[in-house]
């Protein structure tokens, strides 16, 4: 503000405040400000600058400027911090040239080492690499410090090292010799140099590896001469003479191979064997299955020069029969000839075209399902026809093999379609039932996949029909759960639902017929329970008689059955008990010739009983036993009467009439 203006003016009116804004006090007191009133400015006083000051707050007040001094006083504690920033500094800098002149210079970067680097940077180098323990490290290594001099200041430390890493690779030799094989071992081994102190160790391991190295082939040589000769026995022999070598190589691997090798050449031996002896009578199947058999046998082994030449020989006598075959227009019986010859014979281009013809006629019917088809019967469909379009157009099989091909291929296709219809289906569900269905019965009469178009239309029909039908099954199931006569005949009432002819029919019947069962065994069973309470009182007849009343054909009537049995068998035994005893004094009667008093005891025996038969033996032996003697009394003479009959009724009234 101009302060000349300030002073001209002598009244200041006071300006209009604006409206005091609301502001909070203590105690949430609104507070208004008070209004500032402008100092007067004495006339008799030169005008002074004055600054006014202006918030919107406050009224406009004019303060005086304070003059400013024009000098400052230093304050005396100034000095002591400049006096400490100067040796902080001084100090940092001594700390800083002290480290610096004592730390180590940094580590050489290795992959910049070259053969101009310094032999200390080399050396580390070396060293760092040879800690892997990889042998192409060690050898660096060594070659680097072997040749370095007595004089040369690093060799105290270069020859440690130099013995160190000899010693690390004699030990990979001697693994190498023991796992690999000699060569690397001894090639190892010679990089070892003559100031090592490993030298003379590993020149003595050479020579030994060499040593048993030769030992172990010439054993070896000799179980394949014995191989080659068929003599098994001298060729096991020799498992356990490389057993005996101290090298592991020998000892342990290629004893275990010469012993695999033995079995794979006696079973390659068995099965020429058998091939030849299949190949004597000539017959076209009989060589087939030579050819297979011998096919079997591994081409590594010491039989299969001999099996590959009768292997060409019988093929070429099936290849001869199936072209006469072919060419006498029986084209099935010469595919069936050719059916065992390998692909990989020399033959006629013509004999290749049938072999050829044959193998994919092989593909293309090996995995026939006449139900459901497969991803993998599309693919064999696909490689045959891919291996008839291998005949050449001059070949006199082609009109042929076009003719499969157009065949097979409207199978593919057809096969394609019925493979969409099956995976549509297998979602199990009424309506994909349905639209598989309608995808199957596309496949006209006229297709090659007719048949089995309509077999799966057949089985989907059912799957639809079980899903119709399945309720009635569930209600039946649900019925029968309550297990009492009413809710099985309901079971069976909602089972007779199911239509006859229905997929879920025969289903149907299986659940009447059980529930049919179980009501049976509700109706029968206080029957049979009371028979068997009768059994347990010993009223065997009346619990019979209960048990009979069981009709044959109830589900109950077996076990009737076999209960009365054993109650008839516990009658019959009592009564045999019975019987015994009136036999018993029977015979005792007749054996005192109270032979009357016997015959009456024995009648007492019913007919019926199980000892009736043997009572009737002894009555009619006991009769006629009286009877002679009735006779003998009535043939006595006169003379003798004085033993009277009566006399001897009294003795024994057993004789009486």
């Amino acid at each position: 503000m101009n302060w000349r203006a300030a002073a001209s003016s002598t009244d200041v009116k006071p300006a209009v405040p604006p409206a005091p804004p609301t502001g909070m006090g203590r105690n949430n007191q609104p507070v208004l400000p008070k209004p500032i009133l402008p100092n007067p400015v004495p006339p008799a006083e030169p005008p002074i600058p004055v600054e006014q000051t202006t918030t919107p707050n406050k009224l406009t007040q004019v303060k005086p400027v304070k003059k400013k001094r024009s000098r400052r006083s230093v304050k005396p504690w100034a000095w002591s911090v400049f006096c400490l920033s100067a040796l902080g500094l001084v100090g940092g800098l001594g700390i800083t040239a002290f480290l610096w002149l004592t730390n180590l210079p940094p580590l050489p970067d290795c992959r910049r080492i070259s053969p101009l680097s310094a032999d200390m940077e080399r050396l580390y180098c070396a060293r760092e690499a040879a800690q892997s323990g990889e042998a192409n490290q060690l050898i660096a290594g060594v070659k680097l410090v072997q040749g370095w001099s007595s004089t040369h200041p690093l060799y105290p430390e270069a020859q440690e090292l130099l013995n160190q890493w000899s010693a690390q690779l004699l030990a990979i030799a001697q693994t190498t010799a023991e796992e690999s094989g000699l060569d690397r071992a001894v090639e190892i081994a010679n990089q070892i140099p003559e100031n090592s102190t490993s030298y003379a160790n590993a020149q003595a391991a050479i020579a030994q590896w060499q040593a048993d190295w030769k030992q172990g082939e010439a054993i070896f040589a000799k179980a394949q001469e014995a191989l080659k000769q068929q003599r098994w026995n001298e060729a096991a022999a020799q498992v356990p003479a490389l057993g005996r070598l101290e090298n592991n190589y020998w000892r342990r691997d290629k004893a275990s191979e010469l012993t695999q090798q033995v079995l794979t050449e006696k079973a390659a031996r068995e099965r020429l064997k058998q091939a030849l002896v299949l190949a004597t009578t000539d017959e076209p199947d009989q060589l087939g299955q030579a050819i297979a058999l011998v096919q079997t046998v591994n081409p590594k082994t010491y039989a299969w020069p001999e099996a590959e030449a009768v292997l060409k020989e019988w093929s070429q006598l099936l290849l001869t029969a199936g072209m006469q075959r072919w060419q006498q227009g029986d084209l099935t019986a010469a595919i069936a000839l050719v059916h065992h010859v390998p692909l990989n014979l020399e033959m006629e281009p013509e004999a290749r075209n049938l072999v050829r013809f044959s193998r994919a006629h092989k593909l293309a019917t090996q995995h026939l399902n006449p139900y459901e088809p497969s991803v993998k019967e599309i693919l064999s469909l696909m490689e045959a026809v891919a291996a008839l379009r291998q005949i050449e157009p001059t070949s006199a099989l082609y009109p042929q093999a076009q003719a499969k091909i157009d065949d097979w291929q409207s199978q593919v296709n057809d096969l394609a379609q019925l493979q969409y219809a099956h995976w549509t289906a297998s979602l199990g569900q009424r309506i994909t039932y349905e639209v598989a269905i309608g995808q199957a019965q596309r496949i006209t009469s006229d297709r090659p996949q007719r048949i089995r178009a309509q077999t799966l239309v057949a089985h989907w029909g059912q799957q639809i029909q079980r899903i119709e039908d399945q309720p009635y099954l569930l209600v039946a199931r649900a019925q029968a759960e309550r297990g009492t006569v009413s809710a099985l005949q309901q079971a069976i009432a909602a089972a007779q639902q199911v239509p006859l002819g229905r997929a879920l029919r025969q289903e149907a019947d299986l659940a009447i017929a059980q529930w049919s069962r179980q009501i049976q065994v509700i109706e029968d069973k206080p029957l049979l329970d009371k028979a068997q309470t009768l059994a347990q009182q010993g009223k065997l007849s009346e619990a019979i008689a209960a048990a009979t009343e069981i009709q044959e054909g109830r589900a109950l009537y077996e076990q009737a059955q076999t209960a009365i049995a054993t109650w008839k068998a516990e009658i019959r035994e009592a009564q045999i008990a019975q019987d015994r005893r009136i036999l018993d004094e029977a015979a005792s009667l007749a054996a005192s010739t109270r032979l009357t008093l016997a015959i009456e005891k024995a009648a007492q025996i019913g007919a019926g009983r199980p000892l009736y038969g043997e009572a009737q033996a002894a009555i009619a032996q006991w009769e006629a036993e009286r009877n002679a003697i009735w006779e003998a009394w009535e043939n006595t003479p006169e003379a003798d009467t004085s033993y009277s009959s009566e006399s001897y009724s009294a003795e024994d009234d057993g004789y009486a009439e």
